[in-house]
């Protein structure tokens, strides 16, 4: 061979590929230090020394945590699957040359005990088949040239959507390029759950019955669209079809169900009931609320007081783990003026502010009342001040407040899927917008200009018990709501550098404030208004 094998780790990323370099092999038996700068190994010394080079490689994978692998040349020799397999923590790997996946590296893949997902330029379906028995995914880049509506509102580009799809749209009539998709579809297709007809036709319907049964399919369910289309006519073949494929639509339980438009159920329901029982059942719905508003809202009050308790409490924590001192008493946390916020977010805390509370002097006390308790957040000028927790996912402290009671205030948590000791890329704290206040009541201060233009409001604190960061604002926002601003890791330095150029340009304020593709970033994230939410993003500040 006149090429070597070169590894390489870069952002938790292991890159695999050919190069023209001279080895001196010599030297490679020196690996008393653990390196993640290019390794460069000839194949013939891999096969003389293949425990030593698995067990370097493999001190390397776990020391920088790598879960992807990037393999820039598929016609190398296999030995390097055969090496990449046994690094149990890589769970993706990408195939990045435009090349078939073929039955030799499919092979070496069915072997790998943790993988999940495979991207790749193209492979035969038995291949995608076999992977997905073992629950890997596999994806595509080879995309389909042809194009119409049909393949277009199915968003249907690759070889891997057609087999992956579990919803099917039809909102054009048939003719013989839909029915043709349509047939491709379904011979390639392992996921089908429903298909939506938008457009409706007997012709249509028939039709998609006609290539269900040729390709036995099964547990489908098939949902009509009531608008624009004649419903007594929709009714009529489906008795029809029941009849006619009643074998095959029993035996592979096929189920047909109409749709109705907000319209067509708004004007049955005012056909069907008269006046006097609107207002009779419209006493009793007023009379519901009225109850229901009473009780939420001693309730609210309750949760809110059991709150205020614990919030003494933990203070209390902070003031005997945290003696002050006379400066100590310089750097109390002052709220914004009144012409800006409620009267109830103006005063002044009676506890020293956390920029200097030493917090691993409490953080054993902390964990004695809540286990799961992860660190500390605190944002200048709001009410942001709390000790921050986490679940298993991202539910049970929406409803649970410090002490794990039931509680609708809920509490300050991170992201389940962050890892609160060494932090993720970007670590997500959430917090309910309480009316009052606590909580993240006061984050959507942030939007007000007598806030963001305040530079002595850009630095964040977050204290865990391993350590003390600050973060310098760099982006604050108000969205609709969406999960593009919620991806923890990134596959790649690019990835996230796009994502950090999409969050800046929402910015409501140009905070002059870099951030790189080696930074980690904080985010704060909660509801404001109806249904929007109110977001903060931080780039941590190095020492």
């Amino acid at each position: 061979m006149n090429y070597n094998i070169k590894f390489k780790i870069i952002s938790k990323i292991l890159y695999v590929s050919k190069v023209q370099k001279t080895v001196d092999e010599k030297k490679l038996n020196n690996t008393n230090v653990i390196t993640a700068d290019d390794l460069v190994f000839s194949f013939s010394y891999i096969r003389k020394n293949y425990d030593i080079v698995l067990n370097f490689l493999n001190l390397i994978v776990l020391k920088y945590q790598v879960k992807s692998c990037v393999i820039k040349d598929t016609d190398m020799d296999l030995i390097y699957l055969d090496l990449v397999k046994n690094f149990n923590t890589i769970e993706k790997i990408n195939f990045i040359d435009d090349c078939l996946i073929t039955p030799e590296i499919l092979e070496k893949l069915l072997s790998f005990k943790n993988l999940k997902k495979i991207d790749c330029f193209e492979c035969p379906r038995y291949i995608i088949e076999l992977l997905d028995k073992k629950n890997i995914k596999i994806l595509t880049r080879h995309t389909i040239k042809k194009s119409n509506v049909f393949l277009t509102d199915n968003h249907l580009n690759s070889y891997t959507d057609f087999y992956y799809k579990k919803e099917l749209i039809i909102s054009v009539e048939m003719d013989n390029q839909v029915i043709n998709d349509i047939d491709f579809f379904l011979s390639i297709n392992n996921k089908l759950k429903q298909i939506r007809i938008i457009k409706y036709s007997n012709e249509t319907l028939l039709t998609i019955l006609e290539y269900l049964k040729k390709n036995d399919e099964k547990n489908i369910r098939i949902y009509i669209n009531e608008k624009d289309n004649d419903t007594n006519e929709i009714f009529q073949v489906i008795s029809y079809i029941k009849k006619q494929y009643k074998k095959y639509i029993e035996k592979n339980n096929i189920t047909f169900r109409l749709e109705y438009s907000k319209e067509y159920k708004v004007l049955n329901f005012l056909k069907e009931i008269n006046i006097k029982l609107v207002c009779t059942i419209l006493f009793i719905v007023l009379s519901l609320i009225g109850i229901y508003a009473g009780i939420t809202t001693y309730n609210q009050y309750i949760d809110e007081q059991n709150i205020n308790d614990q919030l003494d409490n933990i203070n209390n924590l902070i003031n005997i783990n945290n003696e002050p001192t006379i400066d100590d008493n310089e750097h109390d946390i002052n709220f914004l003026d009144k012409d800006d916020f409620s009267s109830s977010a103006i005063r002044k805390e009676k506890y020293w502010a956390t920029y200097y509370a030493d917090y691993s002097r409490v953080i054993k006390d902390l964990l004695k009342i809540n286990n799961e308790t992860v660190g500390w957040v605190k944002v200048n000028n709001t009410k942001i001040d709390y000790p921050v927790v986490q679940s298993k996912d991202n539910n049970y402290y929406l409803e649970h407040d410090y002490k794990k009671w039931h509680n609708t205030m809920g509490w300050i948590f991170m992201d389940y899927r962050n890892n609160p000791t060494s932090l993720d890329k970007n670590t997500i704290i959430y917090g309910h917008n309480v009316r009052s206040g606590i909580m993240f009541g006061t984050l959507k201060n942030t939007l007000s200009p007598s806030w963001y233009k305040n530079e002595n409001n850009y630095i964040i604190s977050f204290n865990t018990k391993d350590e003390s960061t600050t973060w310098k604002v760099f982006s604050i926002y108000r969205t609709t709501p969406t999960n593009d601003y919620l991806t923890t890791n990134f596959d790649s330095d690019q990835e996230f550098t796009d994502f950090v150029n999409m969050v800046k340009s929402r910015s409501i304020y140009n905070f002059n404030t870099n951030v790189n593709a080696s930074d980690r970033i904080i985010t704060l994230s909660s509801c404001v208004g109806t249904s929007d939410r109110v977001v903060l993003h931080a780039v941590q500040i190095k020492e």
